[in-house]
């Protein structure tokens, strides 16, 4: 049973649900001012807690990280079976990566998205995780996941990356962060090449931690110009 909230707008400006996937170590919390605003705005959202992060509350463990594309899946579908058919997947980080991974599924099972918001993730995240500031913070925040140990469970969302097919029809936005120490500006675009060649890629001036945050009034356009 996955922990999550729905931010019901006063007005809805459109039959469309954004959801919104965290990043690995974090929580559904780190999403909240994004779907506030976007609420806020007409856009109902919902956010939700990874299975095994302890500062949400869902609980239980993270073993694999291919259960990660479960979890966002299981959302999807009880928000088509009770909100809304259409539907924006916005992931952060490990969420991007397990939002793009069902996006993919998605069109491979004829089942259409309205659209796909990735913000920083890249090819071989784990990577950055490899200096100096990567060490200290994943030292930090390691014991935030229950489950498999935190090295493994990076070694493991580079395979998911790396797993990711190609899709072409559901419209991409990839967001970079320019003082993201952990995935390269360089990193996002080549993830978003490789997977929709059809993407936008915007670098914003943002750390990867705040990017959620630093990234709503262009969401909010994208969002205008696409749902």
């Amino acid at each position: 049973m996955l922990s999550a909230l729905y931010y019901a707008p006063q007005k809805a400006v459109r039959e469309t649900v954004i959801i919104l996937a965290h990043g690995f170590t974090s929580g559904k919390y780190s999403l909240d001012h994004t779907a506030n605003y976007l609420s806020g705005r007409g856009y109902p959202c919902i956010t939700f807690d990874f299975a095994g992060h302890k500062l949400g509350a869902t609980g239980g463990e993270l073993r694999e990280m291919a259960e990660t594309v479960l979890q966002v899946r299981a959302v999807l579908d009880w928000t088509q079976q009770n909100l809304a058919q259409q539907v924006v997947l916005v992931g952060h980080s490990m969420g991007g990566a397990a939002s793009l991974a069902l996006t993919s599924e998605m069109e491979r099972e004829g089942r259409k998205l309205v659209g796909i918001v990735a913000l920083c993730i890249g090819e071989n995240p784990s990577q950055g995780f490899a200096g100096l500031i990567g060490k200290a913070m994943l030292d930090a925040r390691a014991d935030y996941v229950a489950g498999s140990p935190a090295r493994v469970l990076l070694t493991q969302l580079d395979s998911l990356v790396a797993s990711i097919p190609p899709f072409h029809a559901t419209p991409a936005l990839f967001i970079a962060g320019k003082q993201d120490v952990l995935v390269s500006v360089e990193r996002v675009a080549a993830l978003a090449h490789r997977v929709s060649p059809h993407a936008e890629v915007l670098a914003l001036d943002t750390t990867h931690l705040e990017a959620p945050d630093k990234s709503r009034s262009t969401l909010l356009q994208w969002l205008t110009q696409h749902v």
